[in-house]
């Protein structure tokens, strides 16, 4: 059950906090690639989560860290960093609009990451950082199994019954903390 409440912060405001405090005390250049993370700040990122993602190494790029990814296209839909090319590599630097997010209370945060989520976060480029079947392709499929279910009763996801769904949202987990 998530609860958000003005003293108690979820665990998804405790994460992306760290992860903007890591953002904001380190020089962060993205790779020439895909512009992201580098492996190893997101290696030690990993390490400050409140669930790390397990088996990474230093070379773990930000495709394979589902939370990090997410995190990293709201930073840049939510205009809180930007892309600036310093001394011929491409960095993030934090925007005017960072230190407004951080002066929000703990409910308004969600709100704007969620709103951040929904309605300025590039989708193509999200789902662009996967190999094989993004999880974010079964969305349609997830939310007409919902819409046919029975209003009010539970979904039991390691019951045999409901494997369909759970093998549906399997490798969406990180992503339903947000919604």
């Amino acid at each position: 059950m998530l609860t958000i409440t003005e003293n108690e912060r979820t665990s998804i405001l405790k994460d992306f906090a760290a992860f903007i405090q890591y953002l904001k005390s380190h020089p962060i250049a993205l790779t020439k690639v895909n512009e992201f993370i580098s492996g190893k700040d997101l290696f030690e990122l990993n390490k400050q989560m409140t669930h790390p993602f397990p088996n990474t190494v230093i070379r773990t790029t930000q495709n394979f860290y589902p939370l990090f990814h997410l995190f990293y296209h709201l930073i840049l839909g939510g205009n809180l960093f930007q892309k600036v090319y310093e001394k011929g590599r491409l960095v993030l630097k934090p925007t005017d609009r960072l230190q407004l997010y951080e002066d929000l209370k703990p409910a308004e945060k969600y709100l704007f990451l969620l709103e951040t989520f929904w309605t300025d976060t590039d989708w193509d480029e999200l789902q662009a950082g996967y190999f094989g079947t993004s999880p974010f392709r079964k969305i349609d499929i997830i939310l007409a199994n919902i819409s046919e279910m029975t209003p009010g009763k539970k979904i039991r996801l390691e019951d045999e019954m409901q494997d369909d769904m759970r093998m549906l949202i399997f490798d969406l987990n990180p992503f339903c903390l947000i919604v």
